[in-house]
């Protein structure tokens, strides 16, 4: 463990080893880690101190020798405190999972609009009403608007927006649209490789390492752990941010340009109209619809090629995801008043995504994946198989 410690009297030094967690402190210094597996108990771990760097080394040895210890990379999830309260995995039909909410004013209850990561965020745009445009598609005053209306309004914003005419115009491919196509993202290769063998899934991969900018934006983090209410619709808006860095990523073919913030917002209901889909299949068909309405590309296939990714992106791990939504934030970070998403989504999915097993992401692509071989062109409910059966004719 290597610690810069400038300006440190070293007399003072107090490390001590209680399982898993490791305790070190020295004034004006603290710092509390809980670790993946137990350290050997050492009443005063072995350390080193280099006057040059103004580093010093402490040396933790492993209860059991030969132990991998995972998830030394994540910040978040290092330093938050173990919870007080124990997670069950029980039946969902379960008196434990069922909601478990103190009596509230129904009326007060029903005036109030609920948004953001597990639905957590009240009244955020209280204070913001004259630039809360500019953040998101939902009309003022936000904070009076429910989950119903901002869906309607959404869907009828889809419906005036879609162009047949710019539809068929985008049905020929173009060169363009081959090159992205043909664009092969940073994760698809570890993906690959995790197919091939289930040792790199578990070990340590070049691109799964974080440069030292991410790795700081993750010290930045709250340190803190979440008590999910709705883990389904957490997962569902998992992947409506994901599919919306997946169009950037691949039509920016890895480097954001200006333009990106819009495009991220508009692909994303979460981020524009701060809608939570009701199904996994319904975040898809969204994302799809959208693809189609708003951004320069407008390609029903290249919405496929971006579902297909992030199936890759979820398959491949928490620090895959984690990767990807760091990048989402540097960008909404960027732009005026967007930034605001960092607060209701982003920082608290960094958090989230760090505490949450390869697994459970895992079984999120698989379902993903099975969603997109009945995702038809006719479910988006927008009029193409029409429009593709006038451009023909018209050809003819």
């Amino acid at each position: 463990l290597l610690l810069h410690l400038p300006h440190a009297k070293l007399s003072d030094i107090e490390g001590v080893v209680d399982g898993a967690q490791f305790t070190f402190y020295l004034k004006p210094y603290f710092l509390r880690l809980h670790l993946s597996h137990p350290l050997a108990h050492d009443p005063a771990p072995a350390s080193q101190f280099c006057l040059e760097s103004e580093t010093l080394t402490v040396t933790l040895p492993k209860l059991t020798p030969g132990t991998v210890f995972t998830d030394l990379d994540l910040p978040s999830k290092l330093l938050a405190p173990p919870p007080l309260i124990e997670e069950l995995t029980t039946d969902e039909n379960s008196v434990v999972n069922q909601p478990q909410l103190l009596p509230q004013d129904p009326d007060l209850q029903a005036e109030t609009a609920y948004y953001g990561f597990d639905q957590q965020f009240s009244h955020f745009f209280t204070n913001m009403q004259e630039y809360s445009l500019e953040c998101v598609d939902v009309p003022p005053p936000i904070d009076s608007s429910t989950a119903q209306s901002r869906n309607e309004l959404r869907v009828k914003e889809e419906q005036e927006r879609f162009s047949l005419e710019e539809y068929m115009m985008d049905l020929t491919p173009s060169e363009e649209l081959s090159e992205i196509l043909a664009f092969v993202p940073w994760y698809r290769p570890l993906w690959k490789r995790k197919q091939q063998s289930v040792e790199t899934a578990t070990g340590c991969d070049p691109i799964l390492e974080f440069t030292e900018g991410e790795t700081a934006t993750l010290l930045t983090l709250p340190r803190k752990q979440y008590f999910i209410q709705h883990t389904q619709q957490v997962r569902w808006v998992l992947a409506d941010l994901l599919l919306a860095y997946g169009y950037d990523h691949l039509t920016t073919m890895g480097d954001p340009t200006c333009e990106s913030h819009w495009t991220i917002k508009k692909l994303s209901p979460a981020l524009s109209w701060l809608h939570t889909p009701s199904s996994l299949r319904e975040a898809l068909l969204n994302f799809y619809r959208r693809v189609l309405i708003f951004p320069l590309h407008r390609h029903f296939k290249l919405g496929q090629r971006v579902a297909k990714d992030v199936v890759m992106m979820l398959q491949s791990g928490p620090k895959v995801v984690v990767r990807a939504l760091l990048v989402l934030k540097h960008v909404l970070d960027r732009a005026e008043a967007v930034y605001v998403h960092t607060k209701l989504f982003l920082d608290p999915y960094l958090i989230w995504v760090q505490h949450t097993s390869a697994t459970e992401l895992h079984e999120l692509g698989g379902q993903l994946l099975t969603e997109m071989r009945t995702a038809s062109k006719r479910a988006t409910g927008l009029p193409l198989e029409q429009a593709e059966e006038a451009a023909l004719q018209s050809s003819v």
